[in-house]
């Protein structure tokens, strides 16, 4: 489910899918996500699909290789199991090496479980050699809540107010919005929906804050005495005298 929305949000910033098999570059609305790409199970490195993008803009080339885990290898395994497999066109191109972002799919059983394993996934992600390194980690509750989703419907929710209130309150909680969040920030190639809102004026931010502190009344007369001419050294003096008489009664 997840890898389908991975692949769903590559497809929609305009990278292309190869098929790792033949090289062969495969039409987008030819894709089925539910194949997920390539499969393999090798002993000692346990990964489930490997898939390559490659994204074009003029001469800006940029590539793409998401891989799913059942277990967290090490830096270098990842790096050696990408350019084992990558595309022969891939491994000619003089931008692969430098212009690649790797995504690891991993699936924990708990979300509290990603303490055992985050000094290896902070290992991966640091690891300075050919690609740069994203760990996309999430949930068996989390797959869960994903189900019926699609890369647009959690563009939606990332932008959800009572939802990111919720989130804020409890960030530890499964929710759908812990799992979306979590999708944008590590696809390096996707930004945050703009969610368009009309300002109110400064002046009415001012006046609820102040409201809001109860300092109304204070900021009422300070703007009529500096209006009036008064001093402001003389203002600060007098508001002084007036809060120790306060304390004092």
């Amino acid at each position: 489910m997840i890898k389908d929305i991975v692949l769903q949000a590559a497809l929609g910033h305009e990278f292309t899918v190869f098929d790792n098999d033949d090289d062969s570059n495969i039409p987008n609305d030819a894709i089925d996500y539910s194949a997920g790409g390539i499969s393999a199970s090798l002993e000692g490195i346990g990964y489930e699909s490997l898939t390559y993008f490659s994204q074009h803009s003029g001469d800006r080339k940029r590539f793409l290789a998401v891989v799913e885990c059942t277990n967290v290898p090490s830096p270098q395994v990842l790096n050696k199991l990408v350019l084992l497999h990558a595309p022969e066109v891939f491994k000619s191109d003089p931008a692969f090496d430098k212009n690649t972002d790797l995504i690891v799919l991993y699936k924990l059983k708990r979300r509290a479980d990603f303490n055992e394993i985050e000094g290896k996934v902070f290992g991966i992600e640091e690891n300075p050699y050919y690609f740069k390194k994203y760990f996309l980690y999430y949930s068996e509750e989390e797959l869960r809540l994903l189900e019926g989703h699609s890369f647009d419907s959690i563009s939606a929710v990332v932008v959800d107010d009572r939802m990111f209130a919720d989130y804020r309150d409890e960030p530890l909680l499964p929710t759908i919005y812990s799992v979306a969040a979590r999708i944008f920030i590590k696809l390096p190639f996707v930004k945050v929906p703009v969610k368009e809102s009309s300002l109110k004026p400064l002046d009415i931010y001012v006046d609820e804050a102040l409201a809001e502190k109860k300092l109304t009344d204070l900021h009422v007369r300070i703007f009529n005495d500096s209006a009036a001419g008064i001093d402001a050294a003389k203002l600060i003096e007098s508001l002084i005298h007036e809060e120790v008489e306060n304390i004092q009664s």
